[in-house]
């Protein structure tokens, strides 16, 4: 009877270590900052691809992942990079994002108040050639006739492969 006690102390005690080691590590994770939503670009010189002098980006997330759709020009499914920094790291926003054809590197600043969101970016795209642009997020309009209280649907998510 006696190692049945302590068998199940040990039991215990292994369940309640991993717990404490899951706890840890989950609480040094966090999610990206939202970069989901419509956004107007404006491109230095020369855009991307097929792309207008002025573009309106759609960007989905899942996560790290990113799907950047362009009214009427291409798709880019990215990755987001590790040692990104975001509005937990202070009033500045830089990313970095890994495709299969473009990397692509965000800055922008953060304001202080309510939502903790970056409303402009510098978009630097780098392939073949390097484009600079610049995104504003354009504003989420309410439909006649709806609550403006209410919260909105959230956008669609990204392809998670």
């Amino acid at each position: 009877m006696r190692r049945a006690y302590i068998v199940y102390i040990l039991m215990v005690l292994a369940l309640a270590g991993g717990l404490a080691v899951v706890l840890t590590l989950g609480d040094s994770l966090r999610a990206p900052d939202d970069l989901s939503g419509v956004w107007n670009v404006e491109w230095d010189h020369r855009p991307p691809q097929a792309l207008t002098q002025k573009s309106v980006m759609h960007i989905d997330q899942s996560g790290r992942f990113f799907t950047v759709r362009f009214e009427d020009g291409p798709t880019w499914r990215l990755k987001l990079e590790d040692h990104w920094r975001g509005a937990s790291d202070g009033p500045t926003l830089a990313m970095s994002f890994e495709g299969d054809v473009y990397y692509m590197n965000c800055t922008g600043s953060i304001p202080p108040t309510e939502p903790r969101r970056a409303n402009a970016l510098k978009l630097e795209v780098i392939g073949k050639e390097n484009h600079i642009g610049y995104a504003s997020r354009k504003p989420q309009t309410i439909a006649k006739g709806t609550d403006p209280s209410a919260p909105l649907a959230p956008a669609k998510t990204a392809d998670a492969r």
